[in-house]
């Protein structure tokens, strides 16, 4: 550097604090420095360094604790989860028809998953030919809810093609296929393809909120369902052959 080049202050400012970082003591072993430091504390004051380090790990300690107390909460989560998802595999094994896990569902997702609306439209399980047309006719006159669909519509032949689990909001014309009747008043939805040989289904999930199933949202749960429901609707299919 010459007398008349001017200082690069961002290259010392970054030297600086490498060097710092490197040797921590060195306000120990130079403390005419401190006189030199300004460290502002509110208007009128300054702060020595070790309140400012205290100040800096009260802060750390306090973001480390939020975090603790995320993992808790989800690890509280996942035990109730894990809990409901064991409870609802029990009730599908001694399931003894497509309409009884159809039943099952209706009623276990609303409680967990805070569904308002389910669907379970499994393709043909068999190569038998098929007697009763696609329906939306509702399951009771209290919430118009589809039955338990044998194909899928137009509509809705790629969300029944799915290969993952989506979650978030669909169609208008995604949500009448899908729900009938409750259509008008949904806003978010999860949609779990059910795989198995000669099966291709799919479990359809919706809330009124559209925060409720969004696509940033963890879907494990979910395809696990999918495997035990799959699963169940392939062993109705080997003893409806028997």
């Amino acid at each position: 550097m010459t007398p008349d080049s001017a200082p690069d202050d961002t290259m010392t400012e970054a030297m600086a604090v490498a060097y710092l970082d490197q040797h921590p003591d060195l306000l120990l072993r130079h403390p005419r420095l401190l006189i030199k430091m300004d460290i502002p504390h509110g208007r009128d004051g300054v702060v020595s360094l070790v309140e400012r380090q205290l100040a800096m790990l009260r802060e750390q300690i306090a973001q480390e604790r939020q975090r603790l107390v995320c993992l808790v909460e989800r690890a509280r989560e996942y035990e109730s989860l894990s809990k409901h998802l064991h409870e609802l595999t029990t009730k599908l094994i001694l399931a003894r028809s497509v309409k009884h896990v159809e039943d099952i569902l209706d009623m276990e997702l609303r409680i967990e998953f805070g569904a308002e609306a389910v669907a379970l439209l499994p393709s043909p399980l068999t190569d038998e030919p098929q007697s009763d047309p696609p329906t939306h006719a509702p399951k009771d006159s209290r919430d118009n809810v589809p039955r338990t669909r044998t194909t899928a519509t137009t509509g809705i032949d790629k969300l029944v093609e799915l290969d993952h689990c989506q979650c978030g909001p669909l169609t208008p014309d995604q949500y009448t296929e899908l729900f009938g009747g409750q259509a008008d008043h949904l806003r978010s939805a999860a949609l779990i393809p059910l795989r198995g040989p000669k099966m291709h289904g799919l479990l359809a999930i919706a809330s009124r909120d559209p925060d409720h199933f969004t696509a940033d949202m963890g879907t494990v749960a979910l395809e696990r369902l999918a495997d035990i429901i799959s699963a169940k609707l392939i062993e109705l299919a080997l003893a409806h052959h028997d």
